[in-house]
């Protein structure tokens, strides 16, 4: 199965390392963005929080699979 099968979320195809690693760069992402003193402006603020809800799935992801092995 190639890694850009739609019928699955890409992180299913991904190892717990590359997950572990995808979370921390998303993280250090959204930690810059939040104490950058820049307006907040509506879509700056959909950023972050599209941002937040892709960790999140992500740790969920990385909690299945660990529970997996």
């Amino acid at each position: 199965m190639s890694i850009l099968d739609p019928s699955k979320p890409v992180e299913s195809t991904m190892s717990v390392e590359d997950i572990r690693s995808l979370i921390k760069e998303l993280e250090d992402v959204y930690n810059a963005l939040l104490r950058e003193k820049l307006e907040r402006t509506e879509e700056n603020m959909k950023l972050i929080g599209e941002i937040y809800t892709l960790i999140m799935r992500l740790k969920k992801t990385l909690k299945a699979k660990a529970d997996q092995e």
